[in-house]
């Protein structure tokens, strides 16, 4: 089986398997930071880890660029809010 890639562009990460997008994380520009309001990973290959994997992309890229995140979306808040792993970009 072929490797799950997560590519960061625009303002997404998406989850690929051969060449096919299976899932996304989506985020807005706001005056506080990135506001994530949407990740979604296909009924196929749920409970795989791809949603943390997006997810983690955005975090990586926001720590990379000194950037905070607002978690909206119900995954996002779900992973990050009392994580002490995310408490640097929220």
């Amino acid at each position: 089986m072929e490797e799950v890639k997560i590519e960061f562009k625009d303002n997404k990460s998406v989850a690929l398997l051969a060449n096919n997008e299976i899932g996304v994380c989506e985020f807005k520009d706001s005056d506080e930071g990135w506001v994530i309001f949407h990740t979604e990973v296909n009924s196929n290959y749920k409970g795989q880890g791809i949603a943390k994997r997006l997810l983690d992309a955005i975090v990586n890229e926001a720590r990379n660029r000194k950037i905070k995140i607002i978690p909206e979306c119900s995954y996002a808040k779900k992973v990050m809010i009392g994580n002490n792993n995310y408490n640097d970009v929220i």
